[in-house]
């Protein structure tokens, strides 16, 4: 099961019994049918949109800015064009943590730009263009071209790298740590534009700096608009454990079927256009059979990694983040780099040395990043229990709530980090704190389909009967909206399912036929859901097959409203196995079809 919009996926289960709507519009795109898909197509074809409403960086070029001056933003505007609809945009820093919670989930937008094209939190189009890291240096050094990352030249180069970068991972694991320059992460590109990510390559071409590895658009950018004498040498061949080449593509909500099918259709339409924007901006293409807009770079082909094997920059010698020298931070400090910032970057890194050093300059532990987390939300996200145990040891305020209401409990939840929620709870954090809307940490696992954090949750303490939202949804209702996991690697990730989440619930004295808001049971939304095997083992629970919702509608009338076969299959099957006088209670409409 792939994750999906929280918030809206918990306020869906209340809209359950409207079904006036066509079957397509409110349903996770990975459980539509062929029919629904085909139908979604079909509307796209005709549908007129009023706006086009987009995610957007405020300062990030070349991909975009408020002056609408990035090629994302020339795409935007050929899109809105060719959809009749006006642009707008919602403008935050493109950061991955949170952002479709902070996008989607809170209807700032419906679009998000340059995503890779395998982003679980949405629902993404057909990939538009891949591209790759570059090393970046000026043609005019003398500089033979680098055929490998073991060239020992790169080892005593001054080489620039971001420090989020699958490039910095893959020259650390080729051993070269101690020539670079590292650019922290920050949150102002917009105000200034020396910590925009591009800022490096242009370092280079001052002389600053001998390379820059950087992702590839950015090199480009400046090559392109700014005229400057680069050699830009693409190196996405050059590891075959670190993924250097990517596929982008656009995103939107994972139930909005029909707008996705909008953009693809604008996107084939107005290819040769858009193709026109990428090379104007210098950016690397890389051959790509499925993608829309394909280019002239060799690919690389398919990567073999360990199923949840972190992407994120380490050193061969201790598996963790290379450090970054005192020196260094002292230089970023002088140059004006927040201290908390720095702290933040320090976190993301996990960086242990570098938290500790940042502390001791006056680094706030209960300080906001940009984006309205404190320090501790990040910590939480991230799979390093040193770090987040430090930072508590340190002062850091457990229970501390983002701008949403999220708890960094809330935070490890979402990331399905289990460690993270076990230390959280060890030192006492509340495990059945809830958002200003009634949201847990319980609910929110469970809708985004985080099944071993549910259960570790649910280990430490938290309440299998407590509802969730406006709406009072129950943990049972919530997981009975989740089916079982396909995918083998997914299920060896997650080591529990959905049907074995339902079982330890009422193990645990859940209620089976508690009733939401809307009197809606968990059968129900198991037969809303199309979820055979839930229901029968809810059914094998004691759920009670002829109870209604406020409608007087029962489990097996809302699901043949929602023409859902083979729920009304196993519903109309339990209902005739079951004892006379208990079929009898269940009153017609669960018979008429037998």
């Amino acid at each position: 099961m792939t994750a999906h919009s929280v918030l809206f996926a918990l306020a869906l289960i209340a809209a359950i019994p409207c079904v006036q709507q066509p079957a397509h519009a409110q349903t996770d795109f990975d459980d539509m049918t062929s029919a629904q898909k085909l139908a979604a197509k079909a509307e796209a074809a005709t549908k007129k949109l009023d706006y086009l409403r987009v995610c957007a960086d405020p300062g990030n070029m070349p991909f975009s800015d408020t002056r609408g001056e990035g090629f994302e933003n020339k795409i935007a505007e050929i899109l809105a064009q060719s959809m009749g609809a006006t642009l707008t945009y919602y403008w935050r820093p493109q950061l991955e943590r949170g952002i479709t919670r902070a996008t989607f989930d809170e209807d700032e937008c419906d679009v998000l730009m340059d995503i890779p094209a395998d982003y679980e939190q949405a629902l993404t189009t057909t990939p538009l263009y891949r591209t790759t890291y570059v090393l970046a240096y000026r043609g005019d050094r003398g500089l033979a071209p680098f055929k490998s990352l073991d060239d020992p030249r790169l080892k005593s180069l001054k080489i620039g790298v971001y420090e989020t970068s699958g490039l910095r991972e893959a020259l650390a694991d080729h051993g070269v740590t101690k020539n670079i320059e590292v650019q922290p992460v920050t949150y102002d590109g917009d105000k200034v534009v020396q910590d925009q990510p591009w800022w490096q390559v242009e370092q280079v071409v001052a002389g600053k700096l001998d390379a820059a590895a950087v992702w590839g658009p950015f090199a480009g950018y400046v090559k392109a608009k700014k005229g400057a004498p680069l050699t830009i040498l693409p190196v996405n061949r050059m590891d075959d454990t670190v993924p250097l080449e990517f596929d982008l593509a656009l995103g939107v909500r994972r139930t909005d079927a029909v707008l996705k099918y909008m953009i693809e259709n604008a996107l084939e339409k107005n290819k040769d256009e858009i193709k026109k924007i990428f090379l104007d901006y210098g950016v690397p293409l890389v051959e790509c059979g499925t993608c829309i807009i394909s280019g002239d770079i060799p690919a690389h082909g398919t990567y073999f990694l360990q199923v949840g094997q972190p992407i994120r920059p380490t050193d061969t010698t201790t598996g963790q983040a290379p450090h970054v020298g005192d020196a260094q931070v002292e230089k970023w400090l002088a140059q004006g780099l927040d201290v908390n910032s720095a702290l933040n970057g320090a976190v993301l890194a996990g960086d242990l040395e570098r938290i500790r050093f940042l502390m001791s300059k006056g680094a706030d532990v209960n300080s906001r990043d940009g984006l309205g987390q404190y320090i501790i939300h990040v910590a939480a996200e991230q799979r390093d229990m040193d770090v987040l145990a430090e930072l508590i040891d340190d002062g850091a305020n457990i229970e501390a709530r983002d701008n949403d209401g999220w708890t960094a409990l809330m935070h490890a939840a979402a990331q399905d980090n289990v460690p993270a929620i076990q230390l959280l709870a060890s030192r006492k954090a509340d495990v059945n704190a809830a958002t200003p809307e009634g949201y847990t940490a319980l609910a929110y696992a469970l809708a985004d389909g985080k099944f071993a954090a549910a259960k570790a949750l649910v280990d430490v303490g938290a309440s299998v009967s407590q509802p969730a939202g406006p709406q009072k949804l129950t943990p049972l209702m919530i997981v009975a909206s989740q089916k079982p996991i396909e995918q083998r690697s997914m299920a060896l990730v997650e080591g529990v399912g959905p049907l074995d989440l339902a079982q330890l619930f009422v193990a645990r004295g859940a209620d089976i036929n508690a009733t939401s808001t809307t009197g809606m049971t968990a059968l129900m939304v198991a037969a809303v859901h199309n979820n055979p095997a839930m229901i029968g083992v809810l059914a094998q629970l004691g759920a009670n097959l002829s109870a209604k919702e406020a409608e007087g509608k029962t489990a097996r009338d809302l699901a043949e409203a929602n023409q859902n076969a083979a729920a009304l299959n196993i519903l109309d099957l339990l209902a005739a196995t079951a004892p006379k006088s208990e079929s009898r209670s269940n009153g017609s409409s669960q018979g008429k079809n037998l």
